[in-house]
């Protein structure tokens, strides 16, 4: 999955696991289920988030509470404009990656009603780390640097997803087991000639994927 570093909100995680990882079903107490789940319990969302980026930049007390009421508030000020739309759309969703059935011009317009929410998240989770970053030490910052392309790196992997759905060129199929997709997408490619270097080879380590 993707990593989206500091003020992760819902939408920006939702449309992360819709393009890149299958359905997976839970419950909570009040009978949500899928994705949905994620809106339904985003006081712990929040605060596990908020622990791991505690540990990982050593915050202090301090900025440890600035952090955690500045993830909630922008997760919740998120969540109250599009919460309804964004449970439909994950509804269908998770309908989909469960067997149900779609066509190719659903999905069409599946992406168009994402991607004005995709774009809101990703301005709030800029902001955000803007925001955020005014509170770091400059030791804080250097990590912060390191996430920061991560980030950038992952929006870049969202958008270009979302630009093949809206195209029509990704396939029911392919949003439905993405896993599957993308390993098609990889044994499609040709392999090394005989004289033509692997990655590991030729300039260094072969990048990671996510």
């Amino acid at each position: 999955m993707p990593r989206f570093l500091f003020v992760s909100t819902t939408a920006s995680l939702i449309v992360c696991l819709a393009l890149t990882q299958p359905a997976r079903a839970q419950d909570d107490e009040r009978g949500a289920t899928g994705y949905s789940a994620i809106i339904d319990n985003i006081d712990l969302l929040v605060d596990n988030y908020s622990n791991f980026l505690a540990r990982k930049y050593d915050l202090t007390q301090e900025q440890d509470e600035y952090t955690r009421q500045l993830l909630r508030d922008r997760s919740f000020e998120f969540l109250s404009q599009h919460e309804e739309n964004l449970r439909r759309l994950v509804d269908r969703l998770f309908e989909v990656r469960t067997g149900g059935a779609m066509t190719q011009e659903e999905l069409i317009e599946w992406g168009r009603e994402v991607q004005p929410i995709y774009e809101e998240a990703k301005r709030l989770i800029v902001d955000g780390n803007n925001e955020w970053r005014e509170i770091l030490t400059d030791e804080q910052k250097k990590i912060h640097d390191e996430d920061l392309q991560l980030m950038l790196d992952s929006f870049d992997t969202t958008e270009e997803k979302l630009g093949r759905i809206l195209s029509g060129e990704m396939t029911v199929e392919e949003f439905r087991s993405p896993q599957r997709g993308r390993r098609s997408v990889s044994s499609s490619k040709p392999p090394p000639q005989p004289n033509e270097p692997s990655a590991d080879v030729a300039g260094g380590e072969a990048p990671l994927q996510p």
